[in-house]
């Protein structure tokens, strides 16, 4: 942590695997156990000794009134967990064997949203997943207070909630989401959008 982004102190000692500030607190999963903090300084830990391991990446979102945590659990699968607190955690979906990418998770609408090994899954409580039938590559999933958008190789997909998608043309998509604006930028200039398919070039 630090106040100045010059000197910095370490508050958690063990390597992190995912997490950020999400609801009214910090959150952050570490090697099968996890952290919480209400001003990210003084942290306290909960237990998941209700799940195997956490070995790789994992996902944390929050909406409905309840955190979801999205697990891979190494190349096997993706189990998840919900909290009303972000301290008390309870074992919630386990995935089929084979599906272990988290390539991106959301929330927004009322919907939790995740793109698991490339393809959209969707759930309001975090235990009951429901699959799509698009698809969404690594990085690629943005929820700006209104729509969902997505991205599979060169085609294009929004939607309200995350269930039905519509294909829509732009010759640009946002590799960021910052201060309400879709944000595209590479080694030549930056673009922003407030809608990801009229773009404008600030450099």
């Amino acid at each position: 942590v630090s106040n100045d982004s010059l000197s910095w102190t370490k508050m958690i000692s063990t390597p992190i695997r995912g997490g950020g500030f999400y609801g009214d607190k910090f959150i952050y999963i570490g090697t099968n156990i996890g952290y919480y903090s209400t001003d990210g300084i003084s942290f306290s830990t909960f237990s998941l000794s209700t799940i195997p391991s956490v070995d790789y990446d994992c996902c944390i979102e929050y909406g409905n009134n309840r955190y979801v945590i999205l697990i891979r659990y190494y190349d096997t699968y993706i189990y998840s967990l919900y909290s009303t607190d972000g301290i008390t955690w309870t074992s919630g979906w386990t995935s089929g064997n084979g599906i272990y990418q988290i390539n991106d998770f959301a929330f927004g609408n009322g919907y939790f949203v995740a793109s698991l090994n490339s393809y959209i899954y969707y759930s309001t409580d975090g235990i009951t997943w429901t699959k799509t039938t698009t698809r969404c590559d690594y990085n690629n999933l943005f929820f700006n207070g209104n729509k969902f958008i997505a991205r599979y190789s060169s085609s294009k997909y929004t939607s309200t909630n995350g269930v039905t998608w519509t294909s829509y043309t732009s010759d640009t998509y946002p590799n960021a989401y910052q201060n309400n604006l879709f944000i595209y930028a590479n080694n030549k200039n930056i673009k922003y959008s407030s809608d990801a398919i009229t773009w404008t070039t600030s450099l």
